[in-house]
């Protein structure tokens, strides 16, 4: 894969899990309604979630990709200035939008556009676990990965490794803590990247 979309605590964004997409008819349903929405909308925070929203759904149709590049890019730049304001509160969705701007850019062929943002979202993350380890390590995890999914694509596998390694260290420790389904199924995608990582190395 391009690598793991997150919500804001690592789990698929809120109101896209209230309305799965089930077709492209759908889908373009859900981007009428939240266009009607931002036109509505004076709030900051709204547009912002609502320019992510639409982003994400355009990327995942193909003839949507200029699009969602443009909501994408909005939306950061509005998080940017809100998180300017207030870190503590913004933050977070601010490294959102960095990590799910990051898998967009490795779908769509760009590395150095997919670094650029990964490496921010894994910057606030690792700032923000520290404050509240039990909230951000599943997200700091799953940037972890992606990194070293992102890496091991560019056959940098040092680089790949490491993340690996951090993402595994992690998600170990979460599902000891809270053996929950969706932490040991989190793990077990961490071992089975490294296990093919370390069989492509020939280790």
């Amino acid at each position: 894969g391009h690598g793991d979309l997150l919500g804001g605590d690592g789990q698929l964004p809120e109101p896209l899990a209230r309305c799965p997409v089930d077709g492209v008819a759908k889908a373009y349903d859900i981007m009428k309604g939240l266009d009607d929405l931002l036109t509505e909308s004076t709030d900051d925070e709204k547009r912002a979630e609502i320019y992510f929203i639409l982003g994400t759904i355009c990327g995942d149709l193909p003839t949507k990709k200029v699009e969602a590049e443009e909501y994408l890019i909005k939306a950061i730049e509005i998080s940017e200035k809100l998180a300017e304001i207030n870190p503590e509160k913004f933050n977070p969705a601010l490294a959102l939008n960095y990590n799910n701007t990051g898998v967009f850019y490795n779908g769509q062929g760009q590395p150095d556009k997919a670094k650029q943002y990964y490496q921010k979202a894994i910057e606030i993350y690792e700032k923000l676990a520290e404050i509240n380890t039990e909230r951000f390590n599943p997200a700091l995890a799953r940037s972890y990965n992606n990194a070293g999914g992102f890496y091991d694509k560019q056959g940098q596998p040092d680089k790949a490794e490491l993340y690996y390694k951090k993402a595994i260290e992690i998600r170990e420790k979460l599902a000891v803590i809270n053996p929950s389904v969706s932490f040991a199924h989190d793990l077990a995608g961490s071992y089975n990247n490294a296990g093919v990582f370390y069989k492509n190395q020939g280790q």
